[in-house]
């Protein structure tokens, strides 16, 4: 017997997300560490097509994890050159801690669960220069993977490598940006709320 196109429909509707990417790994943090440390791509440079950064996934993790941890400068935005003040800056552990309270304050008065430190890491790299590679996973491995290839890259390789982007930005990135895009209008809002 054959499915008709509005079963097989269902079935990808009631399969969920994951269906298309798999489960979920227990270790979120851990996870999502590995996937921007330790990945095919992890040490591959791109530059975001607005503020012209130069980086990596690898670098853009410790960014936002742990920059204190790192000795040379970070990339920074190549268009703000001649207004550093509006440059993003690392936040230290402690400063992303009081950070995440804040939100997670407003949201328990409210009566809506609390964020995970794991969301505010997602939350930042989302609005840091990790857009390129997970709007590109979303948007079903469009320009960005054409780029790669362009400048040599495998399109096997880079398929895979935007699958990963997507997976590194769930379910953290997407519940923290929900809870930024709340809070104002626009890129610089979203932009100043976790950065």
């Amino acid at each position: 017997m054959r499915s008709s196109p509005t079963s097989l429909h269902l079935q990808t509707f009631f399969g969920g997300l994951e269906a298309k990417v798999g489960a979920p790994h227990a270790n979120v943090r851990r996870s999502m560490e590995r996937e921007h440390k330790e990945s095919a791509d992890s040490q591959d440079e791109f530059t975001t097509p607005n503020y012209h950064v130069r980086t990596t996934p690898s670098i853009e993790w410790v960014f936002v994890t742990a920059p204190e941890t790192h000795a040379e400068p970070f990339p920074t935005e190549q268009v703000l050159l001649s207004s550093p003040e509006k440059m993003r800056k690392p936040l230290s552990s402690a400063e992303l801690s009081a950070r995440l309270e804040g939100f997670n304050s407003r949201l328990r008065a409210v009566g809506h669960a609390e964020l995970m430190l794991e969301e505010a890491y997602g939350g930042r790299l989302y609005t840091g220069p990790m857009f390129v590679k997970y709007i590109d996973s979303l948007r079903g491995f469009g320009n960005f993977g054409e780029h790669c290839s362009q400048r040599g890259g495998e399109p096997g390789r880079d398929r895979a490598a935007s699958r990963r982007a997507w997976e590194r930005a769930c379910p953290g990135g997407v519940i923290a940006i929900a809870a930024g895009r709340r809070r104002g209008h626009g890129d610089e809002r979203r932009r100043t709320a976790w950065h």
